[in-house]
């Protein structure tokens, strides 16, 4: 019996050698000819920020990808298949280095990431603090002549601001949209717009307000 297994394996050696690395050859060459490269421009997503932080400053939007994987899946990916994220999870006030690797690049299965670009990024990232300012009504052109504003009333007078410390800092008060008086008599009440700050990310507590203006004669 051992003969008879010696002999099948050793008979013609070299001829079944042959056979099996020609086979491996074969199917590595057949399994290279499948497979194809892509590269993708994929939106960059920032997640897990700490609820009492923000960022600002300049934001990378997208990121460039480039996949790997059997040629026929590959040609049909597009953006919309892959997600490219940098978790900001224990972030802290300040400058910080991101890396961005294959790990943050969310694939589908049988597909290799083999580069991104860019592979880091810095972002800047600010304690969110709130903060209650005046309201101020912005006041533009004249009333009839013989008229001057006596009084201006805002319902309510203040409002409650938030948003990164940089840019509250030298906020002292919050404006009403243009409230024209050309040609106004008399006195009015309107509903106007707050204006918001054109600093970034700042969110006001309210947008509208009630203000009653009062035009008196003048003596």
């Amino acid at each position: 019996m051992v003969k008879k297994i010696t002999g099948i394996v050793f008979d013609n050696f070299l001829i079944k050698l042959f056979s099996v690395v020609f086979a491996v050859t074969l199917w590595l060459h057949v399994s290279a000819r499948g497979t194809s490269e892509v590269n993708l421009v994929v939106p960059l997503e920032l997640r897990e920020i700490p609820k009492d932080m923000m960022v600002v400053g300049n934001v990378p939007g997208f990121v460039s990808v480039r996949l790997q994987g059997q040629e026929g899946i590959v040609r049909r990916l597009s953006s919309k298949d892959l997600t490219a994220f940098i978790s900001l999870s224990g972030a802290t006030p300040g400058e910080e280095d991101f890396s961005i690797t294959q790990s943050n690049i969310a694939v589908p299965s049988n597909i290799r990431v083999t580069s991104v670009k860019p592979s880091e990024v810095r972002l800047t990232v600010e304690k969110v603090v709130t903060r209650t300012l005046p309201i101020r009504a912005d006041l533009v052109g004249s009333p009839v002549p013989g008229y001057i504003v006596s009084r201006v009333e805002i319902s309510p007078a203040a409002v409650t601001v938030a948003g990164p410390e940089s840019s509250l800092r030298n906020l002292k008060s919050v404006f009403t949209q243009n409230l024209d008086l050309d040609g106004a008599a008399g006195s009015f009440e309107t509903i106007a717009k707050l204006d918001a700050p054109g600093a970034p990310g700042i969110k006001l507590e309210e947008e509208n307000v009630r203000v009653v203006i009062t035009l008196s004669k003048t003596k």
